[in-house]
């Protein structure tokens, strides 16, 4: 059960708005929707798989096109699309 503390004279949309946050957080929605259909456990081998690939791939052409090149003459750090996908995918940050 999801509790949600509400002090004197807090408004019933900020209350409302951590309810829906901390039920989002349960992951019920996301459990029941994959509970709707079911789904071979080869088919979600497969898909994993493929996520795996996919992530490695990016992760491989971040490295590529950003990583490795040295910086342009003045420039103090990588340009901020390249350190945003370096931080994204090798380093889980959000």
């Amino acid at each position: 059960m999801i509790i949600v503390p509400i002090k004197e004279g807090e408004n019933i949309e900020r209350a409302l708005k951590k309810f829906k946050r901390k039920f989002e957080k349960t992951g019920a929605v996301r459990e029941m929707r994959s509970r709707k259909n079911f789904e071979k456990p080869s088919v979600k081998k497969r898909m994993a798989l493929q996520n795996y690939h996919k992530r490695q791939s990016f992760s491989r052409a971040v490295a590529f096109f950003c990583w490795p090149r040295p910086l342009p003459e003045g420039a103090m750090s990588l340009p901020v699309s390249c350190r945003r996908l370096f931080q994204l995918e090798l380093y889980g940050n959000k």
